[in-house]
C-alpha cells in the first residue's frame, strides 16, 4: 500500500480510484489554484471578512523543525442535522478501514513512514516519541485495533478521518472560546505556562522549551498535537471552528492540496458554509482568522 492515496471524484464515496496519480495530482493543483483564486477575489471584494483573532507561529519553531507548513482552515456558522451527522460517521468509517488497511505492509504502525518521520521529529526535539506519541500515530493505532470507529461529534470526527484518509495530524480549536485579545501561538514553551488535561480539574505547569499551542500562559495543545486540553475543545455545539494540520517537509505540496480541496470540499457539500485558508511556513509566520 503507498502511503499516499488518490483521492474519489467524491470524497464521499467508499472506493479510492485507481487512475493515473500524476493526472490526478494535476486535476487536484488546479481545484487547488481555483479555491485560492475565488478566496482572493472574495477577499477583494470583501465578501469574506478575515477576522480580528490572529495566529502566530514563533520562528524558532521554523528553525527546529525546517520545512514545516501548518495548515490552516476556517469555518464559521455551521450547522448540522442528524442527516449529516450520519454522514460525517460513514466517512469516519470509511477512512477508519482506509487507515487501517493502509498499515498492512508495514511491520506495525511505527513503521509507516508518515508516522516514522512524526517520531524522528519529537525525537529531535528531546520529546520521547514512546512516551508522547503525535496524534495520527494514536489515531491510526485505535484504528488497527478496533474495526468500528470511535465517534466523539460531527467535527471531530470530521478532522479524524481527514487525519486518517491523508496519515497526517489533524486538530482544532472551538473559535468562540478562544481569546479575541490574546493571539493564538504555536511556540516554545515558558516557565509560567500551565496546561490542563481533560481529565483534570486543575491546571499544572509545564516545563519550558516544549513546541505547543498556547494563549497567553494557558497550553492548549502539549508537544505540538500530543495532547489537548479543556480550553477551546471542540464540543457538539461549536459552530465557529479553526482547523489546523502540521506538515512535515517530507510531505509533498500536492498532498497537502489535495487534503485541502477535499477537506474544504467535503465542509462546502455538508454545511454548506465557505473556508478561509492559510499555509503557514517561515516566510509567513502568522494571519488574522
Amino acid at each position: 500500500m503507498k502511503p499516499y492515496r488518490d483521492i474519489p471524484n467524491n470524497p464521499t464515496q467508499t472506493n479510492t480510484t485507481n487512475g493515473n496519480m500524476e493526472n490526478d495530482g494535476k486535476q487536484n493543483n488546479n481545484l487547488y489554484l481555483e479555491i485560492m483564486q475565488q478566496q482572493q477575489q472574495q477577499e477583494l471584494n470583501n465578501k469574506l471578512s478575515s477576522g480580528q483573532m490572529k495566529f502566530i507561529i514563533e520562528d524558532r519553531v521554523f528553525k527546529a523543525i525546517p520545512g514545516l507548513r501548518v495548515a490552516i482552515i476556517v469555518a464559521k456558522d455551521i450547522k448540522y442535522n442528524e442527516n449529516i451527522k450520519l454522514k460525517i460517521k460513514n466517512i469516519l468509517q470509511t477512512y477508519w478501514k482506509e487507515g487501517s488497511h493502509g498499515c498492512q505492509t508495514y511491520p506495525n504502525v511505527q513503521s509507516h513512514p508518515q508516522i516514522k518521520v512524526w517520531r524522528d521529529c519529537f525525537q529531535s526535539l528531546g520529546i520521547p516519541p514512546k512516551k508522547y506519541a503525535s496524534s495520527i500515530e494514536s489515531l491510526l493505532k485505535r484504528a488497527v485495533k478496533q474495526s468500528e470507529a470511535r465517534s466523539i461529534n460531527p467535527l471531530v470526527d470530521l478532522y479524524s478521518a481527514m487525519s486518517l484518509r491523508y496519515i497526517l495530524p489533524f486538530g482544532a480549536f472551538d473559535i468562540d472560546d478562544l481569546s479575541k485579545d490574546i493571539p493564538l501561538e504555536l511556540r516554545f514553551t515558558k516557565s509560567s505556562d500551565t496546561f490542563m488535561a481533560l481529565d483534570e480539574n486543575q491546571s499544572n505547569q509545564v516545563q519550558e522549551n516544549e513546541v505547543a499551542y498556547t494563549i497567553g500562559s494557558q497550553v492548549l495543545t502539549r508537544f505540538i498535537n500530543w495532547k489537548q486540553s479543556k480550553y477551546g475543545l471542540v464540543k457538539e455545539q461549536t459552530t465557529n471552528i479553526i482547523f489546523m494540520s502540521e506538515i512535515l517537509s517530507s510531505i509533498p505540496q500536492n498532498i497537502l492540496e489535495q487534503m485541502i480541496v477535499e477537506l474544504v470540499q467535503l465542509i462546502k457539500d455538508l454545511f454548506n458554509v465557505q473556508c478561509r485558508i492559510h499555509i503557514l511556513d517561515a516566510s509567513n509566520t502568522s494571519i488574522q482568522y
